[in-house]
């Protein structure tokens, strides 16, 4: 699927001459899960920074989607939540949050 979406950002930047968005790779993927209802099993985390600055998605294997300040997704996301939760504030840096 990453590679499918890649061409297709590929495509889209030598069709329009510009760099693509964050929300066109977003669109590409929860409209390929979204057509396939659930039945290819991903759960993806989308992060990138584009013109209009950083982003950082969830998108689900139905396809539904989810713009955050910070997530996780898989078999012990809720342990990890609630690191981010008790950890996270805007502002932060890489060196700045240590566990």
């Amino acid at each position: 699927m990453a590679v499918m979406v890649n061409s297709q950002l590929q495509l889209h930047r030598y069709h329009t001459g510009r760099e693509s968005r964050d929300v066109t790779a977003l669109t590409l993927l929860k409209s390929h899960l979204f057509k396939y209802q659930g039945h290819v099993q991903a759960a993806l985390v989308l992060g990138g920074v584009d013109v209009t600055g950083p982003h950082l998605h969830t998108i689900y294997h139905h396809g539904s989607t989810d713009t955050l300040s910070f997530a996780t997704m898989s078999s012990v996301s809720l342990a990890a939540m609630a690191v981010f939760e008790s950890k996270y504030r805007e502002g932060l840096t890489v060196s700045s949050f240590a566990i």
